[in-house]
């Protein structure tokens, strides 16, 4: 594993270790020794997966208060515009954002502090995606910011993307 790029305090866009044979790939997604010496969170207490499909937005979502939370993304198939944002009011980098296709092909995943919201826009026609966060979901903390309210130009092919009906009612930045 190693860092691919540190675009704002708190992300990390990593490259995994991947091993492919005869038999198929295998790539290694957490590496403690490793997490330690590039200065990220190691004591992970939840992972979740889900399946999403193609022009499908999940986010900006965070937990606030002691449920705040560090969060590392990959993708096990498909390809996704990763997207997260700084809601973090007493940062400089408040407000400010970073993107990134993350895919099973580029073997990138995407750390994040729990200063930021994060979303995802599914660019291929289905993408798993697993998730891995320091503090368990509480639904009386969760929170998010919504789509687009926060300066980011989105691609034209994600101009009509499937939401939920939560993160269409989600708050814009500007209200935090």
């Amino acid at each position: 594993m190693k860092i691919i790029d540190n675009p704002l305090p708190g992300v990390v866009l990593i490259d995994k270790v991947k091993f492919e044979d005869s038999r198929g790939v295998m790539v290694k997604t957490f590496h403690e020794p490793t997490f330690k010496s590039l200065g990220l969170e190691t004591n992970f207490k939840e992972c979740i997966f889900n399946i999403s499909y193609k022009n499908s937005f999940r986010g900006m979502h965070y937990q606030t208060g002691e449920d705040a939370h560090d969060k590392v993304i990959h993708v096990i198939n498909g390809d996704i515009l990763d997207i997260v944002l700084n809601i973090n009011k007493d940062s400089k980098a408040f407000g400010k954002f970073f993107s990134t296709v993350l895919s099973s092909s580029n073997n990138y995943s995407l750390y994040m502090s729990k200063d930021y919201a994060h979303g995802m826009f599914v660019l291929s026609d289905i993408a798993i995606v697993s998730y891995m966060t320091t503090k368990v979901f509480n639904e009386k903390t969760y929170a998010g910011v919504r789509w687009d309210s926060f300066g980011f130009n989105w691609p034209d092919y994600s101009n009509n993307p499937i939401l939920n009906e939560r993160d269409k009612l989600l708050p814009e930045l500007g209200s935090l």
